[in-house]
């Protein structure tokens, strides 16, 4: 699995965690996490305690800077943060 796409599943799997009530398939890269997957600030905070479990060296604060313009909260940007960092695959970590 690419890291890209592996950053993608477990973020995925995450939100639909958090909000077991979406549907799978509206959990896309293009899909604001805020305005269409409906996450408030509490389901965020939880967002990121899980992403930095797996990516310790995450910063949730600083892409939520830099994605507080509207529509720019969607979860492909924050997978492209997560897979842009050298430290970024949590498999390969574990090798």
């Amino acid at each position: 699995m690419s890291t890209n796409s592996n950053a993608l599943h477990i973020v995925t799997e995450h939100i639909a965690a958090i909000r077991p009530s979406l549907e799978p398939a509206a959990i896309t890269p293009e899909a604001s996490l805020t305005a269409e997957l409906g996450m408030d600030s509490m389901d965020l905070v939880e967002l990121s305690a899980r992403i930095t479990a797996d990516y310790p060296d995450f910063d949730m604060n600083a892409w939520l800077l830099r994605a507080s313009t509207p529509g720019m909260d969607h979860l492909g940007s924050l997978v492209a943060v997560l897979t842009t960092r050298p430290e970024a695959d949590p498999e390969a970590r574990e090798a």
